[in-house]
């Protein structure tokens, strides 16, 4: 059954990238992460007792999400001609674009020194790895008790560093100078820097897909297109995807505190957790608990930070409890999706969003709107946050898509005509 299941993955792999016609859109980006997933989980997992409903609920959820982008999408797939591509260079304003990265990179270099301080610490810690090994420890145990630092001027700080991120992908084609493409790069250093100091890894995930997904609305938008699968695009992604994973290693062996062999031991179980356990703990879910389901709870779980605002519901640490089968509390969105509208209902709403995001498609291709460029970077990031759980749990992830409206403005990008007279 397990090998069926990845041959079945595989196929829906192939059948998106054939819909997208070889090109790389944010839905193939969900597509083909949660087909390495599904496959990565049950070959992992394969003494675990698996139901595998809610994987076949997963297949289906990603083919009907690529059925309905490709109805949003039309018939229309055409590289957008020279003129029209120089168009948002003429409009496009570079000094503009700059002020804003490095006032949102700074804000990160606060928030880092709000964290440095609180646990009484300077930017010399970061050149000893054994100080790491002890002060990550110590920092991430507060954390998870309760004892971290979750003031509003620190929520407010960490929404702009993640907005730095979304921004400096989105511009990064508007640039023509290697150093302002560097700036858009140096969007990450805070971030990046954070993740290491305090073991924090949810933040550091967020702001990786926010920049990949700013990266291929801004190139859908420059284009008309998007981004073409070959060698080298390929290449250079898996040599990106192999830093950040080492990376997030090193964060696995700061945790554990040690270097010795067997917290490389640990840190690499705990790795295959954080990676695959989503989707067993999902299937685990849904296959005992997801088909009782029969009241509808209309978006408290998806959109939990706008019911949180509005007083109906008050939001857990965490959010979900641990199962006493399964590995954490990490669901990935679907469990909250399937909470909020029954298993056929939430099928049914994927579909309409991924008609959504192929609308979205065609209004950012054409220079019309800037919200849908903002909207199609939403939609993108719901789909690869979804491995943990849903973004808009957090007001920290929604401010970023409205800190993007005001600069693709400010950086007169917001102009509707299409057309060179």
């Amino acid at each position: 059954m397990r090998l069926l299941l990845i041959a079945i993955t595989l196929a829906v792999c192939c059948l998106s990238i054939f819909m997208t016609r070889g090109r790389i859109y944010p839905v193939t980006v969900f597509t083909l992460l949660f087909g390495f997933l599904i496959a990565g989980a049950l070959f992992l997992f394969e003494d675990e007792q698996w139901g595998y409903f809610g994987i076949l609920w997963l297949l289906a959820a990603l083919f009907f999400v690529n059925l309905g982008s490709l109805v949003g999408r039309g018939h229309g797939n055409e590289r957008k001609p020279a003129q029209l591509q120089n168009l948002d260079r003429i409009r496009f304003r570079p000094p503009v674009a700059r002020v804003i990265l490095v006032v949102l990179i700074v804000c990160g270099i606060l928030w880092l020194g709000i964290e440095l301080r609180s646990n009484q610490l300077t930017m010399s810690v970061f050149a000893s790895p054994d100080s790491l090994l002890e002060v990550g420890t110590e920092i991430a145990e507060r954390r998870y008790s309760g004892g971290s630092n979750g003031s509003t001027m620190v929520q407010l700080l960490a929404s702009l560093t993640y907005s730095a991120a979304l921004c400096g992908g989105s511009f990064y084609l508007m640039f023509d100078t290697r150093k302002d493409r560097m700036l858009c790069v140096g969007t990450m250093l805070p971030i990046s820097l954070l993740m290491i100091l305090t073991n924090a890894k949810a933040g550091f995930i967020a702001s990786i897909m926010l920049w990949l997904i700013g990266y291929i609305t801004g190139y859908i938008r420059k284009y008309g297109e998007g981004i073409r699968i070959s060698d080298k695009r390929v290449l250079l992604f898996l040599c990106i995807t192999v830093a950040v994973l080492v990376l997030l290693y090193i964060t696995f062996l700061l945790r554990v505190g040690s270097l010795e062999s067997w917290a490389f031991k640990a840190a690499n179980e705990k790795f295959g957790i954080y990676a695959f356990a989503g989707i067993y703990n999902f299937d685990y879910w849904v296959s005992n608990y997801g088909l009782s389901l029969l009241d509808a709870q209309f978006g408290i779980n998806t959109f939990m930070s706008a019911f949180s605002l509005l007083g109906f519901v008050q939001r857990a640490q965490g959010v979900y409890q641990t199962m006493l089968v399964g590995y954490g509390n990490i669901f990935t969105s679907f469990r909250g999706l399937t909470q909020d509208f029954t298993c056929i209902g939430a099928l049914l709403l994927l579909f309409l969003l991924g008609c959504l995001e192929g609308f979205f498609v065609k209004r950012v291709r054409s220079n019309v709107s800037m919200v849908a460029q903002a909207g199609l970077a939403a939609i993108g990031f719901f789909y690869t946050y979804s491995l943990i759980i849903s973004p808009w749990v957090y007001t920290t992830y929604v401010i970023p898509f409205v800190i993007l409206l005001l600069s693709l403005r400010l950086c007169g990008l917001s102009r509707s005509e299409n057309v060179i007279s």
